[in-house]
């Protein structure tokens, strides 16, 4: 029984290490340098905005660009990084996107982002309407 104990504190301890704290925020924060929150917003801002109509547009651009506070943001993004992810998944976070495949598909997120936002933003506020009728 002893050794069944032994290996299973052995096979747990070397398969499942989540990482400390610290451990998990240094990764995180390398993942945050290879794929910066702050260009990610930058460039679906300017994506969605050809979709705003012309006179809306400008303060659109200014909102999402000067009223954001990234620090808060960014802050809010670390903390639940830690919380969520393991070690091991914040490092192939950060590997992925630091490689040129995930350096490429990051520069296309924020055109992804611009062809899913209406349908989105569609889905949600037709659900909060069957929800608001009783439905």
């Amino acid at each position: 029984m002893k050794y069944l104990f032994a290996f299973l504190i052995i096979v747990l301890a070397t398969n499942s290490y989540a990482g400390t704290d610290a451990e998990k925020l240094a990764a995180a924060e390398r993942y945050m340098a290879t794929a910066p929150l702050s260009d990610m917003i930058n460039d679906m801002t300017a994506k969605v905005a050809v979709q705003i109509p012309e006179n809306r547009r400008a303060n659109f651009i200014r909102v999402m660009t000067e009223e954001i506070d990234m620090d808060r943001l960014e802050s809010a993004v670390l903390d639940a990084m830690v919380k969520t992810f393991t070690l091991e998944e914040l490092n192939a976070l950060a590997d992925f996107y630091g490689s040129e495949v995930g350096k490429s598909a990051m520069a296309k997120f924020g055109t992804y982002m611009a062809l899913v936002m209406p349908t989105i933003q569609k889905e949600i506020i037709r659900a909060v309407k069957k929800v608001e009728s009783g439905q």
